[in-house]
């Protein structure tokens, strides 16, 4: 493949555009008048386009900036496909497929942070895999009541 631009040229932008390719097959079955379409619709492409602005002033603060903005709207990802998963929306197997590649953008977003060097130092294994869970925020009480409340309304 043709490298034009640098974010092309990033390992983590194949990985944020394989993620993408997944995300828009599950998007297809969805109807785009529910809100979490529109929100992981407007995700899915912030961590795209976010990776190519980072690239674009690697080694900046701005640079650094983007590519904290694109892992938000990876963890951002995450959270509507626990939605979506609630609203039985997405399978249990394509769920683990997108968090698993969700969890690799992650984990080469801050070494990509780190490798520049000018970042607020982060414990190590922050994104490792757990039991049963992709991210950190999903260990979170109010995280999980708030899924709870989200399920208890969706039955309504």
């Amino acid at each position: 493949m043709n490298h034009y631009f640098p974010h092309e040229q990033l390992d983590v932008y194949g990985v944020a555009l394989r993620f993408a390719s997944l995300a828009e097959d599950l998007l297809t079955s969805w109807r785009s008048s529910w809100a979490v379409y529109g929100q992981f619709d407007r995700a899915i492409e912030s961590v795209v386009t976010n990776l190519a602005k980072a690239a674009r002033l690697s080694g900046t603060d701005a640079g650094v900036y983007s590519l904290e903005c694109s892992l938000g709207s990876v963890l951002e990802c995450a959270a509507s496909l626990d939605v979506a998963s609630l609203r039985n929306l997405v399978d249990r197997s394509r769920l683990h497929a997108a968090k698993e590649l969700l969890q690799q953008i992650a984990r080469m977003e801050v070494g990509l942070r780190r490798s520049w060097g000018r970042c607020v130092h982060e414990q190590p294994d922050t994104y490792a895999p757990s039991t049963g869970m992709y991210f950190l925020h999903e260990s979170l009480r109010v995280y999980q009541r708030s899924l709870q409340v989200h399920e208890g309304l969706s039955g309504l």
